[in-house]
């Protein structure tokens, strides 16, 4: 009884950070829906410099996420999942906000990603994508452009929808 409420208090506190808005106010809606994405200041775990340009051909899953956020957590095994049935058609690229390279490498280490962690430093790329906290997800078509943005917490039927649209 004690381990039904507590996972019930997980879960309640797992939704209670997704807002309760509903996904269309979650929407970053200040982005241009088809603005093209720019090379920023990304870097790999090794700290070398990293674009979205260079997956330029597939369409693109950016998801924000921070090693000490709940809810980028939570969004980890669908992301995972996802990302093994959609690679390679679709690149998947997790953007770790405001955390070290051995942060971000704990975490993509002991999560078992199997798509590539790019540091966002001082979460420069988070704040000019117009996304002011994690996760965060942009969706980009295969010429680079921002087919749509996401901010909080995102269910599968959400994400799927959303892949939908890069991969028409």
């Amino acid at each position: 009884m004690k381990s039904m409420a507590a996972g019930a208090l997980v879960a309640m506190t797992l939704l209670a950070g997704c807002g309760a808005q509903g996904p269309a106010a979650r929407t970053a809606a200040a982005i241009a829906p088809h603005a093209t994405a720019r090379a920023g200041g990304f870097t790999d775990l090794s700290g070398n410099p990293v674009s979205i340009g260079s997956l330029s051909g597939h369409p693109v899953v950016l998801a924000f996420l921070s090693p000490s956020n709940w809810d980028s957590g939570a969004e980890v095994p669908l992301l995972i999942r996802l990302a093994g049935g959609y690679q390679p058609d679709v690149a998947f690229v997790a953007a770790g906000e405001n955390a070290s390279l051995s942060d971000l490498q704990t975490f993509s280490d002991n999560n078992q990603l199997n798509f590539p962690v790019w540091a966002d430093p001082g979460g420069s790329e988070l704040a000019r994508r117009h996304f002011s906290a994690v996760p965060a997800f942009q969706f980009l078509d295969r010429g680079g452009r921002v087919v749509s943005s996401h901010q909080g917490f995102m269910a599968k039927g959400e994400l799927l929808s959303a892949i939908a649209q890069i991969t028409q």
